[in-house]
C-alpha cells in the first residue's frame, strides 16, 4: 500500500510538477493535490498522510490556520509538516513544530525529494 503525501498550494503548476516528481522518485507514494487548505483538514481527518507539504499563502484558510488546527487535534499533530513558501521562515515553522521550511521558489527538485524521502525515512513509512 502506497504512504500518502498531502500537497496543499494554490498553484496548479507547482501542484502538478511535485506531484509527478515525487511519486516518480518516491513510487511508495500518493501524492493527494489540494488547491486550499479546507479540503485538505477535512481529507486528513478521513486518513491522515504519512506528510503534509504546505504553502503558508492560500485562498480561504491559509497554511497558518491549517496548521493551527492541525496542532489543536491529537491524531492530526502527529503528521510531520514541510512548509514550502515563499514565506519561508525558519522561525515560523519552529513557532509551528514542523519539520522544515523551504522557500518553494529557490528549493531544487532533488533537495525536495530528499527532504521528503529523510522524512518519511524517520517516521519508518517509506
Amino acid at each position: 500500500m502506497k504512504r500518502l503525501i498531502f500537497l496543499v498550494d494554490d498553484d496548479p503548476i507547482l501542484r502538478r510538477a511535485w506531484a509527478g516528481l515525487l511519486e516518480q522518485a518516491l513510487p511508495e507514494v500518493e501524492v493527494v493535490i489540494f488547491g486550499e487548505a479546507g479540503s485538505a483538514l477535512e481529507q486528513m481527518a478521513a486518513e491522515p498522510p504519512a506528510l503534509l507539504i504546505l504553502d503558508l499563502i492560500l485562498d480561504g484558510m491559509g497554511g497558518i490556520s491549517l496548521l493551527n488546527e492541525l496542532r489543536g487535534d491529537l491524531t492530526l499533530r502527529q503528521i510531520p509538516v514541510i512548509v514550502a513558501s515563499s514565506l519561508a521562515d525558519v522561525a515560523l515553522g519552529e513557532a509551528y513544530g514542523v519539520v522544515a521550511v523551504v522557500d518553494k521558489a529557490r528549493v531544487r527538485p532533488e533537495e525536495l525529494v530528499a527532504l521528503v524521502r529523510r522524512h518519511l525515512d524517520e517516521r519508518g513509512v517509506a
